[in-house]
């Protein structure tokens, strides 16, 4: 990645328009629907169901993110 297009990485991702959140917070929701949508269509086929198993709060916990 040449100086410039890392300038201009670096702009988009943390615009306040375009960029991450500046509280990132989980979606177990979210998670759920990946899961089902992996059991329904992955390959191989396998049932996941617990979306607990596939995330750590911790870490946002310790910066203080809850």
């Amino acid at each position: 990645m040449t100086p410039e297009l890392a300038v201009r990485a670096y702009d988009i991702y943390v615009s306040d328009k375009t960029g991450f959140f500046k509280r990132p917070l989980f979606d177990p929701e979210g998670a759920k629907t990946v899961l089902a949508l992996r059991s329904k269509y992955g390959v191989p086929q396998k049932t996941l169901t617990d979306a607990a198993r596939y995330y750590d709060t911790s870490y946002l916990e310790a910066a203080g993110i809850k």
